[in-house]
């Protein structure tokens, strides 16, 4: 049997005899508006105060977003942060964004308006810049003694959002959380120590778990970095939000993930669980 996958020539042929089967994804009925998941999660925040709470006589608030290499929906999410940021008194001129690169190549400014929408225009947003010294700043070092190098504008707001989606990945079990900031808005010293964490660590206690060693290393950075406050929604394969979990970047990401595996897993018989890494479609195949 040919396998073809979603991706540009890559297939490959099976012996029909060598095939347990192909198990796709589930894919749950949409069972209501995407903006009533979205606000109900703001307004019910995991582990801190309500947003408007937090932002109350800020002057100064950087939404990190992640970056186009990721399906997060977050022009979706942004136009409710805004008003949020509005009734806590927070002014326009002191809302800016920040797209969370790691050490990817920056976005190009129709690509930014893309991911945040319309509001993109209204307010400044800029590209991290991982290579560039003078755009980083160091917070200190964590108990492990990784030096924290993170964005200055990460550094230097007085309330910093993340906007990002859960799923099950390899490096760390689950996508965001803190990963908007580790690696996200970090230096190239701390991506690196974060994922050295990952050498060594067995696969098994990884993918599809939230608490394992790699996710603890990036809970601790992010925290000294100063995530304040995530929103964190879960997709299915068509980019529609299932779920969404807002609040503290540990205690709602956990939460998060929980409800991101019931959509991102498949059972395989006589086999445990299977986890699939990736919220773009494609089956899993065994042989």
């Amino acid at each position: 049997m040919r396998i073809e996958f979603p991706y540009p020539n890559l297939s490959m042929d099976i012996p029909d005899t060598s095939l347990m089967g192909v198990f796709s994804l589930p894919t749950p009925p949409h069972s209501e508006p995407e903006e009533q998941v979205i606000r109900r999660a703001i307004a019910n925040p995991i582990g801190t105060k309500v947003l408007t709470e937090l932002a109350a006589g800020k002057k100064s608030v950087l939404i990190v977003c992640d970056d186009v290499s990721r399906p997060t929906p977050a022009y979706k999410i942004v136009p409710i942060l805004l008003e949020e940021l509005r009734r806590a008194g927070v002014p326009d001129e002191g809302i800016e964004f920040m797209m969370a690169l790691g050490t990817h190549r920056p976005m190009t400014p129709e690509e930014i308006s893309d991911k945040i929408g319309p509001d993109a225009a209204r307010y400044p947003a800029y590209n991290h810049e991982w290579d560039n010294p003078s755009a980083l700043e160091l917070l200190g070092t964590t108990e492990e003694g990784i030096e924290v190098w993170i964005n200055q504008r990460v550094a230097r707001a007085e309330l910093v959002i993340g906007v990002g989606a859960i799923m099950p990945i390899d490096i760390c079990g689950f996508s965001g959380g803190g990963k908007i900031l580790i690696p996200g808005c970090c230096g190239e010293i701390t991506n690196g120590d974060m994922h050295w964490q990952r050498v060594d660590v067995d696969s098994r206690t990884i993918v599809g778990k939230r608490d394992n060693p790699v996710r603890a290393s990036i809970d601790a950075l992010a925290r000294k970095a100063g995530l304040d406050f995530i929103v964190n929604v879960i997709i299915d394969l068509e980019g529609y939000i299932h779920h969404c979990v807002a609040g503290d970047l540990i205690d709602a990401h956990r939460d998060g993930c929980r409800q991101a595996l019931a959509l991102h897993q498949v059972h395989i018989p006589h086999l445990a669980d299977i986890v699939v890494c990736d919220a773009h479609p494609f089956d899993i195949e065994f042989w």
